[in-house]
C-alpha cells in the first residue's frame, strides 16, 4: 500500500470518528454556546469529573488514613453532586439545538451516558454494586437509576465498619486482661502453696 492510500485512509478514519471529537464540539459550538445548555452542562461536568479523578488519585497514594478518609469523603460528595446533574444532561442531549449539526445532536445521548459510566466508575474509597446504565431512547428519566447508595447509608456504612473494629479491639483487650487475670491467679496459688510447705518444714524441723 502506497504512502498515498495511507494517508488517505487515515483522514477517512478520522473524519469518520471525529464527531466523537469532545473537544472539537465545544469548539465547534462556541458561536452558540449561550443558548446550548447541554454543552454548558456538559463542560462544567466534565470539569467537576477532572477533579474528582484528581481527588481520588490523591487519596489512593496517600498514606495518611484520616488524609485519605477525607479524600474520599470529598470524591463521594463530589460524585453524588454530579448524578443529580445526570438526568438533566440526558434530558437536554435529545433537544435539538439551534446552529448544532444533526450528527453532533446525535452523539449527545452517547456522551452523556459515557460520561454517566466515567462518574461512578472514580474509586471513592466504598464498593457499591455495578449499576445498570439504560439508554434516554428505551426509558424516561424516571427509569434511569443513577445511584442505589444514598450518603445516609455511606455514613450508616462507615459507622459499622467503625463500631466493628472498635468492638473487634474492645474483645483483644478484655482477652488480654482474661489472660493476665490467669496468670495472676496461677501465681498466687504457687505462692500459697511455697507458704505451706514453708510453714511445714518449720513445724518439722524447730
Amino acid at each position: 500500500m502506497s504512502t498515498i492510500d495511507l494517508l488517505t485512509r487515515v483522514s477517512m478514519l478520522c473524519k469518520k470518528y471525529e464527531k466523537y471529537d469532545t473537544e472539537k464540539l465545544r469548539l465547534s459550538s462556541e458561536g452558540v454556546a449561550s443558548h446550548d445548555h447541554f454543552l454548558k452542562l456538559y463542560t462544567s461536568l466534565e470539569q467537576d469529573l477532572a477533579d474528582a479523578l484528581e481527588k481520588s488519585s490523591d487519596a489512593e497514594m496517600e498514606k495518611n488514613r484520616a488524609v485519605v478518609a477525607t479524600l474520599n469523603a470529598e470524591v463521594r460528595r463530589a460524585k453524588a453532586a454530579m448524578r443529580k446533574e445526570i438526568p438533566k444532561l440526558i434530558r437536554l442531549a435529545t433537544k435539538k439545538v439551534k446552529g448544532v449539526s444533526a450528527d453532533d445532536l446525535a452523539t449527545r445521548p452517547d456522551l452523556a451516558l459515557g460520561l454517566q459510566a466515567k462518574i461512578e466508575a472514580i474509586t471513592d474509597g466504598v464498593s457499591v454494586g455495578h449499576r445498570n446504565i439504560s439508554s434516554p431512547k428505551k426509558s424516561t428519566p424516571l427509569e434511569i437509576k443513577i445511584d442505589s447508595v444514598s450518603p445516609d447509608d455511606i455514613k450508616w456504612t462507615e459507622q459499622k465498619e467503625h463500631s466493628e473494629e472498635s468492638r473487634n479491639l474492645q474483645q483483644d483487650v478484655e482477652l488480654r486482661q482474661h489472660k493476665q487475670d490467669q496468670n495472676l491467679e496461677t501465681i498466687s496459688e504457687g505462692l500459697t502453696t511455697l507458704k505451706n510447705m514453708a510453714e511445714d518444714i518449720g513445724e518439722v524441723c524447730p
